[in-house]
C-alpha cells in the first residue's frame, strides 16, 4: 500500500509579523490498538495548499497511542498577513491515520492596552494584567507589543527614574514608546519598530537622559540631548548620520589623538598650543566619537537609526562639564 499523504488545514487566521504565537492541539493514533507508529508534521503558510506550507513547526514520527496527547509549540510569522496551519499525516501504508482535536492558536505576548493611563508600570495597562519582564533582568520572558490602536487610546511612557524591561518589543505602525528623562528600558532580545523615528522617543532635560539597552542594530528612534549652561559640553552621537547642521559649528571640535599636544591649557583650540582639537564644520558625526561643543543651554533632537554593539547603552549620557 502507498504511504499516507493527507492534509487538514485551519481556517484563515490574521497574524502579526514578529509576534510569537502558541499552537496547542490534541492528537492520537487512528488505530484501535497501541503500537502502530503514525507520522505527523505541522506547518504554517499563507494559503491552504500543500505548496504554501513552507514553515515547519512540529514533527512526530511516533504517534502510536489511542489516548489523546497534547502538543504545544510556538511560531513567529515574519510579516503581517493571513495564514493557515496545516496538519500533514505521512504514515506508512497499511496504517489508520491520525486523529486531531481541540486546535487552539493564541498570542504568547503581552499587549499594551492603555486602559488606565500612559504608565508602563501599571498592570491594568497590559492585556495579561502583568507588566512585561525579560530573561536578562528578571529571568522570565514576557514579550511586549504596542499596537496601532490600543483600547485605551494612549501609548506607554516610562517614567519615575525606573528601568522597564521586556524580552522582545514590537512597536506597530503609528504606535510609540516614550522613555522619559532618568528612566530606561532594557529589551533582552529584539526590537521591531514599524513607526520609524516616531516609534521610540527618548527624552532629555536638566534632570537627566532616558536610556535604552538592547542588542538590535539599526533601530530608528528620536533621541534628545539636553545641554545646560553656556560652556563646553562633551557629547557623542548615539545614532547614525547625525549631521553637524544640528550644531553651531563655530566652536565645535573633535580630538585628534594622532597630533601631539604641546600646550598645557584646558580649553579647546584658539592657538597652536591646542593643535589636537580640530574644528569640525561639516559632514556627519561618527558614532561613539567624542566632540566638544561650546554653546548655551539648548535641546537637540537626533532622528535616525541606532548603530550599536550588543548590550551597549544606546544613550551616551551627556556630561555637563565645564572645562576650567
Amino acid at each position: 500500500m502507498e504511504n499516507l499523504d493527507e492534509w487538514a488545514y485551519t481556517p484563515p487566521i490574521s497574524l502579526i509579523g514578529g509576534v510569537t504565537y502558541t499552537l496547542k492541539f490534541w492528537y492520537r493514533t487512528g488505530s484501535t490498538f497501541d503500537g502502530l507508529d503514525e507520522r505527523l508534521e505541522v506547518y504554517f503558510g499563507d494559503n491552504n495548499t500543500v505548496g504554501s506550507m513552507t514553515n515547519l513547526i512540529y514533527t512526530n514520527e511516533n504517534v502510536n497511542l489511542q489516548a489523546y496527547q497534547e502538543a504545544v509549540v510556538t511560531f513567529t510569522p515574519e510579516t503581517d498577513g493571513v495564514y493557515h496551519v496545516g496538519f500533514h499525516c505521512y504514515s506508512a501504508g497499511s496504517r489508520n491515520g491520525i486523529r486531531i482535536d481541540d486546535v487552539w492558536i493564541g498570542e504568547d505576548s503581552n499587549y499594551w492596552t492603555g486602559d488606565i493611563d500612559t504608565d508602563w508600570f501599571k498592570t491594568g495597562n497590559w492585556s495579561k494584567g502583568i507588566v512585561p519582564t525579560g530573561t536578562c533582568v528578571s529571568g522570565t520572558a514576557e514579550n511586549a507589543i504596542i499596537p496601532t490602536t490600543p483600547s485605551g487610546g494612549v501609548f506607554p511612557h516610562i517614567v519615575g527614574g525606573i528601568v522597564a524591561e521586556c524580552e522582545n518589543l514590537n512597536i506597530q505602525s503609528g504606535a510609540y514608546v516614550q522613555i522619559e528623562p532618568d528612566a530606561g528600558l532594557t529589551v533582552c532580545d529584539e526590537i521591531s519598530n514599524r513607526n520609524g523615528v516616531n516609534g521610540i522617543i527618548i527624552k532629555s532635560d536638566a534632570t537627566g537622559c532616558g536610556s535604552l539597552i538592547n542588542s538590535t542594530f539599526d533601530v530608528p528612534a528620536t533621541v534628545e540631548n539636553y545641554f545646560e549652561g553656556t560652556c563646553y559640553h562633551y557629547l557623542s552621537s548615539p545614532i547614525t548620520d547625525a549631521s553637524t547642521s544640528l550644531f553651531n559649528t563655530y566652536q565645535f571640535y573633535y580630538w585628534d589623538a594622532s597630533v601631539e599636544w604641546f600646550g598645557m591649557g584646558d580649553n579647546p583650540p584658539t592657538t597652536i598650543d591646542y593643535a589636537p582639537w580640530i574644528n569640525y564644520t561639516s559632514g556627519n558625526l561618527a558614532v561613539a566619537k567624542g566632540y566638544a561643543y561650546y554653546f548655551e543651554t539648548t535641546l537637540l533632537n537626533y532622528q535616525m537609526e541606532f548603530l550599536i554593539l550588543i548590550y551597549l547603552i544606546l544613550i551616551f549620557k551627556i556630561l555637563f562639564l565645564k572645562l576650567l
